[in-house]
């Protein structure tokens, strides 16, 4: 067994038990978030401010 190969499979195993310890939190954060989610776009808008444009009638 090679340097990395032994690498790859032991972070693999820490990965999965802090998979393991988090699920009750990632499960609780899930089950509580009952907003449907945005699209890639509209979340990069909200996140920088991009003003909304104005109709004809508001200018």
């Amino acid at each position: 067994m090679d340097v990395e190969t032994y690498f790859q499979s032991y972070s693999m195993q820490i990965l999965g038990v802090d998979l393991v310890w988090e699920r009750p939190g990632i499960d609780g954060y899930e089950d509580a978030n009952t907003v449907p989610p945005l699209g890639f776009w509209q979340e990069m808008i909200h996140i920088f401010g991009f003003p909304k444009k104005k109709g004809i009638s508001d200018a």
